[in-house]
C-alpha cells in the first residue's frame, strides 16, 4: 500500500495528479503535482489517518480537502504518528 494517496473531495479517484512520497525522520514528505488543465479539489490521505498537513513551499498548514491548481507543485509534510510535530 502507498504511504500517501490523493483522492477527490468525496473519496473518488482523480485523473492527472502525480504524487511521490517518502518516509523520513518520523514524517511523510510528498511531492504533489496536478498535471491536468483544471483545478481539482482533493483530499490528502496517509496511513494511518491524516490530521495535519503542512505545505513546505509556504510554511502554512493546509485545510483538508484543498485545491490543487494546474502545474503548481506542492511539497507536503505530515507526521507518521499523532504525537509527532511537523
Amino acid at each position: 500500500m502507498r504511504p500517501v494517496r490523493i483522492e477527490g473531495s468525496q473519496g473518488e479517484r482523480i485523473w492527472g495528479v502525480n504524487v511521490r512520497a517518502v518516509e523520513t525522520d518520523g514524517r511523510i514528505l510528498a511531492n504533489v503535482l496536478n498535471l491536468s488543465r483544471i483545478a481539482q479539489r482533493v483530499r490528502f490521505v496517509a496511513t494511518p489517518g491524516t490530521r495535519r498537513v503542512l505545505n513546505l513551499m509556504d510554511g502554512k498548514p493546509l485545510e483538508l480537502p484543498f485545491t490543487l491548481r494546474p502545474l503548481e507543485p506542492m511539497l507536503l509534510a505530515t507526521p507518521l504518528g499523532s504525537h509527532l510535530d511537523i
